[in-house]
C-alpha cells in the first residue's frame, strides 16, 4: 500500500509541481507556489517521510516517484515538475520512468547521482555519505542542525552580488 502523500493545491492552468529537497517540506517554497498559482495549477508536494506524509513503505526512488505520481491530480497535460535538492532527483527519475507524463524539468541543486563513480567525479566519496548515516543514527538532530545550517550558508552565497 503506498503512504498518504500530502500535496497542496492551488490555481488554475498548465499543471506545475513542486518537489523540496531531503529533510524538508512544501513550506520550503515560501509565496513561491502562491506567485506560481496566478499562471498555473500549483501542486506543492510534501515527499514521503517528510512534513505532513506517511513514511514511505519502501525507500527507493521508483516507491518514492510512485507515491508522489499518484497523489498528484490526473491530468491530460503533462506536468512541469521544479525539483530541488533530492526532491530534483525523483523529477529526473519522474520523468524518466513517465515520459508522458512529466513534460518539462526545472531542476535547482540537482545532481543524477549522490555518490561519485566511474564516470561521475562531481558528486561525495562513498565514505562521506556513509559517515553522514552515521553521524544521523549516533545524533540525528545535531546531524540535521548542521546541514540545514550548511544549506542556508549556500543559500546565502548564492544571493551574493557578483
Amino acid at each position: 500500500m503506498k503512504p498518504v502523500v500530502h500535496v497542496e493545491s492551488l490555481g488554475a492552468g498548465p499543471p506545475l509541481v513542486l518537489l523540496h529537497g531531503w529533510a524538508m517540506h512544501s513550506g520550503l517554497w515560501g509565496s513561491v507556489p502562491q506567485q506560481l498559482a496566478q499562471r498555473f495549477r500549483v501542486h506543492a508536494v510534501d515527499l514521503p517521510g517528510h512534513g505532513a506524509s506517511e513514511p514511505p513503505a519502501a525507500c527507493t526512488l521508483d516507491a518514492l516517484v510512485a507515491s508522489v505520481s499518484g497523489a498528484v491530480e490526473a491530468t491530460r497535460e503533462p506536468l512541469t515538475v521544479v525539483g530541488w535538492s533530492l526532491g530534483g532527483s525523483l523529477a529526473l527519475h519522474w520523468a524518466r520512468t513517465e515520459p508522458a507524463r512529466v513534460g518539462r524539468l526545472a531542476l535547482v541543486a540537482t545532481t543524477p547521482c549522490f555518490v561519485a563513480r566511474d564516470g561521475w567525479p562531481h558528486a561525495m566519496s562513498g565514505e562521506t555519505l556513509a559517515r553522514f548515516g552515521d553521524e544521523l543514527s549516533a545524533a540525528y538532530r545535531l546531524t540535521l542542525q548542521r546541514f540545514l545550517s550548511l544549506q542556508q550558508k549556500t543559500s546565502a552565497l548564492l544571493k551574493m552580488p557578483l
